[in-house]
């Protein structure tokens, strides 16, 4: 017997066609607003109209910041992102980065974005557009009359809300942040004549698992074909060693396998977990699929305890992560997350971090004939590339996107030309380092172990020295304290620290001067660590540089193509055998 539940909807498109988000289920990672700032209509809260395709979106007029006025009119022919946000909204801000990368690329192909602010500040908006290069149309919702508002006319109640329009003028998809974006842009933008192009629907996977699902399935369960949320897991058993969570991110570029149980379940027992041994058997030695278990409390909170999902992870025996998530005061956050039905519940992620099934269990055949299509799939073009960064308050995350300057050294070693990169560098890493710097030493031979992995698939190191004070230093000297650190790539001098200050040290105050950017083929900044340190080390005392190291390391298989990170629970388990500081 299945245990079910209804959730709600999180995204509707109301009968008046217009887009809102429901109060009851705001986004993870938006900023929900206040009574006073929400804009909903009586429009946006009417019941949602699902058989409605591709609604046209409510039309308008506004005036810009630099005095124009502006109609959403006027891109007809064009694909526009009708982007809501506000600077003080930490999600939005975070955004920021990749509507740049994505706006820098695709602008030229027809790509618009036109932004509607609800900052309570006109002034200091504009300051901040300015001061970030924000080279598109932006609308404050502020300088409209109440009730003829942007937002109000969208219904908006959490931010950012953002709608990408196509080419014909209506709603081409909606919600389209992280990964999603350029995926939906570049969809949008080869649209025949126009109109809406679909690509690969639940339909079509379907008929490749081997089943038709028909009009019974419920629309409010199981998100599909939206990127995967993170898994919020309360305990975690069967982790290899040195790990203590797992997410969603250690396993980009895998098909993930996620199942969803409770212990008093008799489907888990009698379909579930045996389906879950079949297809560990059948995928046994195949790194491009993983599998997790997850107990899904959501009733009997006395009985699916997670003692209970321990015991019945050693009672079935696999060899994977099985985690617990739910409690009384807080039914399964992760089965809210996923909009689970109940249990046993199937996830499949696909190689881009996409949900491509979530329902009641399958059979191991239809599983695997699905995971087998999956990864004959080449990764989307969309999410090569795609890359975690630091939180903001680490420092140094307002370069992100930029346009990385073209620096000139004193003089180089190793590399005869050291403005000029090799014709096959896809990413190059600068790290400005000095001797008698404890960071340095601790710093630079992991730094090594990256040039040294990595060159062969398009990694450039360039390690940039600048002495403290800035002053003229003997190259003998700075040769012999980059042999000294185990550093043997190139070596840029900075001795007046012009560089340095040119990249990084003008616009802010800095917390450090050990400072490393990976910068992409394109010349954009895609990473930056502000220092001090990083390394792979199990230690406790260094656990902020040993997931800062894997953190860096991710963001260079990404920009290589490489599929994203290591997993990083392999990498803590592997790395007794790797060299440390």
């Amino acid at each position: 017997m299945n245990r079910s539940i209804v959730t709600t909807t999180v995204l509707v498109l109301a009968s008046a066609g217009v887009l809102a988000i429901s109060a009851r289920n705001i986004p993870t990672g938006s900023c929900p607003l206040s009574s006073a700032e929400s804009a909903a209509t009586p429009a946006a809260q009417a019941g949602s109209d699902r058989d409605r395709q591709a609604p046209t979106p409510p039309a308008f007029t506004a005036p810009t910041l630099d005095g124009r006025t502006v109609s959403l009119d006027e891109y007809k022919g064009r694909v526009p992102l009708l982007d809501f946000w506000a600077t003080w909204c930490g999600p939005c801000i975070a955004e920021l980065p990749n509507v740049k990368r994505v706006y820098e690329k695709h602008h030229d192909e027809g790509f618009d974005i036109l932004s509607v602010s609800l900052d309570r500040d006109r002034s200091s908006l504009s300051r901040f557009v300015d001061r970030e290069g924000l080279d598109w149309t932006h609308v404050y919702n502020g300088d409209a009359r109440p009730g003829e508002d942007p937002a109000s006319l969208y219904g908006v109640r959490a931010i950012p809300t953002m709608i990408l329009i196509g080419r014909d003028g209506k709603v081409a998809a909606a919600n389209v942040r992280g990964r999603r974006l350029e995926a939906e842009v570049a969809k949008a933008l080869n649209a025949a004549d126009g109109a809406s192009e679909v690509g690969e629907t639940n339909e079509d996977l379907d008929r490749v698992i081997g089943r038709t699902r028909g009009p019974v399935r419920n629309p409010d369960l199981g998100i599909l074909d939206e990127p995967a949320p993170t898994w919020r897991v309360d305990q975690w058993f069967n982790l290899p060693q040195g790990a203590e969570a797992i997410d969603l991110a250690d396993y980009r570029g895998k098909i993930v396998y996620l199942y969803g149980f409770q212990s008093w379940c008799p489907g888990c027992h009698a379909h579930g977990f045996p389906t879950l041994q079949e297809l560990i058997k059948r995928f046994d030695g195949d790194d491009d699929v993983a599998f997790v278990a997850v107990q899904t409390t959501f009733e009997g909170f006395g009985t699916n305890t997670p003692e209970k999902a321990g015991q019945t992870a050693e009672r079935y025996g696999p060899v994977i992560p099985v985690g617990h998530s739910g409690s009384v005061n807080t039914p399964a956050p992760l089965m809210r997350d996923y909009r689970g039905g109940g249990t046993p519940w199937t996830v499949i992620i696909d190689r881009d971090g996409v949900v491509r099934f979530n329902d009641f269990h399958m059979t191991p055949d239809e599983a695997e004939r699905l995971i087998k299509h999956l990864k004959s799939r080449p990764t989307s073009a969309a999410t090569q590339g795609e890359v975690a960064t630091l939180p903001p308050e680490r420092g140094g995350q307002d370069l992100i996107g930029t346009r990385f300057p073209d620096l000139r050294f004193d003089r180089w070693f190793r590399h005869a030309d050291g403005a000029t990169a090799a014709p096959d560098t896809k990413t190059t890493l600068y790290r400005w380092w000095t001797d008698a710097c404890p960071f340095c030493e601790a710093s630079m031979p992991a730094i090594e172990q990256l040039r040294r992995e990595y060159a062969e698939h398009g990694l450039r190191v360039v390690g940039v020295y600048h002495p403290k004070p800035p002053r003229s230093i003997p190259d003998e000297h700075i040769l012999a304290a980059a042999e000294r650190l185990g550093y043997s790539g190139e070596v840029a001098v900075d001795e007046d620290w012009s560089a340095l200050r040119r990249a990084y040290l003008s616009d802010a105050d800095r917390s450090a001067t050990s400072v490393t950017f990976l910068v992409d083929a394109e010349g954009t900044t895609r990473f930056v660590h502000p220092g001090p340190q990083f390394f792979p080390n199990d230690e406790p005392a260094d656990a902020q540089a040993n997931e800062d190291f894997d953190l860096v390391e991710g963001a260079i298989r990404s920009l290589l193509g490489l599929g994203g990170s290591r997993v990083t629970i392999e990498r803590r388990a592997d790395k007794n055998s790797e060299p440390r500081p």
